[in-house]
């Protein structure tokens, strides 16, 4: 599409009409309003850029609905979220640093996302290290040092504990073994009647 066919698109379906539009998308979903409008992929991905670049439409989304996209990051992280708005693609970076910040941060996603996947980040922490696993949970610039600490601070507690609890474990079978062993009859194997 060239960039007067763009203007008319958005002028004729779009101008006047862009809080009716974010609405539609919000309770139809994004399949039912591009079925709605008779709009092709890239006719769809214009209005789609419009709405979203213009009118903070994925933001306005994901704000009344926080509850179900903070659960949907929780359990499945930032990736399956972008999969979900459809919006893999790196033109909307910008647009999902702020919906970061805002299911991450300001809603305690992050927190909430390490502790249920609390095993998974910690074998990739002990295997590629801490820069890795900063990058994988998308907190790698400054801005983020302290909620990174936070995550650090939790994966040491989870490394102490378990440290902990198989010290006593181990301590506590090598006492039981002591125990059992102290009161066990001692035969010599010629009396038990074994030979």
């Amino acid at each position: 599409m060239n960039l007067n066919e763009k203007n008319l698109l958005l002028e004729t379906l779009v101008k006047g009409r862009e809080d009716e539009m974010i609405q539609r998308y919000i309770v139809d979903g994004p399949s039912q309003l591009k079925a709605d409008l008779a709009l092709n992929e890239d006719q769809w991905r214009v209005v789609f850029d419009s709405l979203v670049f213009d009118h903070n439409m994925l933001y306005r989304c994901v704000a009344g609905n926080a509850e179900f996209f903070v659960d949907i990051y929780v359990k499945h992280g930032f990736t399956h979220l972008r999969e979900v708005l459809d919006v893999v693609d790196e033109k909307y970076n910008t647009v999902l640093a702020m919906i970061f910040d805002f299911i991450a941060i300001s809603h305690d996603g992050l927190f909430n996302h390490v502790l249920y996947h609390r095993e998974r980040y910690m074998t990739a922490f002990r295997t590629h290290g801490s820069d890795f696993l900063r990058k994988i949970l998308g907190i790698w610039h400054e801005r983020y040092n302290e909620y990174w600490m936070r995550v650090l601070d939790f994966m040491l507690k989870t490394v102490c504990d378990n440290l902990f609890s198989q010290q006593t474990y181990d301590h506590g079978l090598k006492a039981f073994a002591e125990i059992f062993s102290r009161g066990r009859v001692h035969r010599a194997i010629f009396h038990s009647k074994l030979i």
